[in-house]
């Protein structure tokens, strides 16, 4: 993959090459050289070899400018996570470098004075190479003084590491780890000197997760995710209009002759001209007449509930007596369902099927979507939810919860896992001219949900758990926060993992929830 598409790559190649030249100049050199304790020996290794002393004074100066660029790529691979925290970042490594650079300038006077100019003759040799071990020692301590800036940089990198979730966190930690290590080695050099080697020994482990984090984007590389939407300010925009949203929607992924089952807060989207209607007539236009728009309705408040045991006597005698037959054309929506699947149901060209359990239908896939539907476990198999499946369903999700969402009650259908739920209820409806109170049953979609295992807002966690493992950041529609889901790719993650779970409740302690839907 080229570094182009893999800017992970080109940061580490940077990075690896960048340090290879700093460790030279910083490390090869003075050991090389240096003789702590004997500036003689120091001065005459100096002088037999300048060539090499030069080159370390080059290679730091390289090193040290060649890092603007390290700064640079890092930034544009993490600035996608959060920008502030990536400017830190360059701030911090841009403070350090002429503080580095300006260092070097102990190595060129202690060079001057092992050569011994004309203008030194006052001072003998001996004195010479005293002065030259002097600066040598100031260059020294002036890596200890860079050593904090070179631990503070490390420190919003490593939050943006762990943030990224297109680096393994376990690098942001131990990023973290290398900041407090640079940070106490200037410290102890500082403070406690004669600790210095000691606590050095001690913080190896810790500072080489700097290096593990270099060659893992050489090897490996990262490409960020595009940028989540649900970050991004919403545009400003008085009144959305009906070509508008079919523009967002297509931006999204709608495609000519999809079939989509739409989940939408009209609210979220923002004042559209025309009222709500306007919103699934933009989702038509993006679908055109070769695709298909399907809502779920259900039915009016009781006409699922006599049976069920969240009723008292009192009041299903109430309800028996009074409510009226379950009439599925005329029957408003269920108001948890929201506004916008009444406004369609009652929009020409819709149609519904002939059950409790009641959908919306409009476009090309209509008849064959209702065709038919169980009287019992209506949402498993052989209802519309499953023909949606066959037909490689779009499920949106339009600034709604995601906990709501209706196909996973098909999924928990025909899931063959024990422990399962029922529910039995009376509908009425109309046989032979009488009203007649007719026993339905189901897998329990309401309340607590089909198994006692099941966490709270478990729906919600396995759409978000889908959406992160999946990179997909949706976009707005609207003012609305918008996702699409494939129904098959929903299904097959949802499947084992709702078996697990049944099984073992703990399996779900993985699936986290996203903020910032809105």
């Amino acid at each position: 993959m080229s570094s182009a598409r893999n800017p992970g790559r080109l940061a580490g190649l940077l990075y690896v090459l960048i340090s290879i030249v700093g460790f030279f100049a910083m490390g090869y050199v003075p050991n090389k050289l240096i003789v702590h304790g004997n500036a003689a020996a120091t001065a005459n290794n100096v002088a037999a070899h300048e060539t090499l002393f030069r080159l370390g004074i080059a290679g730091a100066l390289i090193g040290q400018a060649g890092f603007t660029f390290v700064a640079l790529a890092l930034y544009d691979l993490l600035k996608g996570v959060n920008r502030r925290n990536a400017a830190l970042m360059v701030i911090l490594i841009v403070v350090s470098i002429p503080m580095a650079i300006l260092n070097e300038l102990n190595s060129f006077a202690a060079l001057v004075l092992v050569r011994g100019a004309d203008f030194l003759s006052i001072f003998d040799k001996p004195q010479r190479d005293a002065l030259a071990m002097l600066f040598l020692n100031l260059h020294g301590r002036g890596f200890v003084v860079c050593e904090i800036f070179w631990g503070l940089w490390l420190f919003p990198l490593a939050l943006l590491v762990y943030r990224s979730r297109f680096l393994p966190r376990f690098l942001g930690v131990w990023l973290a780890l290398a900041g407090f290590a640079w940070v106490i080695l200037s410290l102890t050099s500082t403070l406690l000197p004669q600790y210095q080697d000691r606590v050095n020994s001690y913080l190896q482990p810790a500072i080489i997760g700097e290096i593990v984090f270099m060659l893992w984007l050489l090897i490996r590389g990262a490409k960020p995710q595009a940028p989540d939407a649900a970050n991004q300010p919403v545009r400003e925009c008085a009144v959305y209009s009906i070509e508008e949203l079919a523009i967002d929607f297509r931006k999204l992924g709608i495609r000519a002759g999809d079939t989509v089952m739409l989940h939408a807060s009209v609210r979220a989207v923002g004042v559209v001209a025309g009222g709500p209607d306007a919103i699934h007539l933009a989702l038509k236009s993006a679908l055109t007449s070769e695709g298909t728009l399907m809502m779920y309705a259900s039915c009016p408040r009781y006409y699922d509930e006599l049976g069920r045991g969240n009723l008292t006597v009192e009041q299903e005698r109430e309800i028996r007596e009074k409510l009226p037959v379950f009439d599925p054309l005329t029957a408003r929506s269920a108001r948890d369902n929201g506004i916008l699947v009444e406004f369609l149901r009652t929009y020409p060209d819709s149609r519904v099927n002939r059950h409790v359990a009641r959908f919306v239908f409009w476009g090309k896939q209509t008849e064959h979507l209702m065709s038919s539907q169980p009287w019992n476990y209506a949402l498993g198999a052989d209802s519309p939810l499953e023909r949606f499946l066959m037909l490689d369903g779009k499920i949106v999700l339009l600034g709604s919860d995601h906990d709501a969402v209706t196909f996973f009650h098909y999924v928990e259908h025909v899931a063959d896992m024990p422990g399962k739920r029922f529910a039995r209820y009376q509908v009425p409806v109309m046989e032979n001219g009488c009203r007649v109170w007719r026993a339905m049953e189901e897998f329990d979609t309401s309340g607590d949900g089909v198994h006692a295992n099941w966490p709270d807002r478990f729906f919600a966690k396995i759409v978000d758990s889908l959406l992160v493992k999946t990179g997909n950041n949706g976009a707005r529609v609207g003012n609305a926060m918008t996702y699409i889901l494939s129904a098959r790719e929903l299904f097959d993650f949802a499947l084992p993992l709702m078996k697990a779970v049944a099984a073992d409740p703990l399996a779900a302690d993985f699936l986290k929830e996203k903020s910032g839907h809105s």
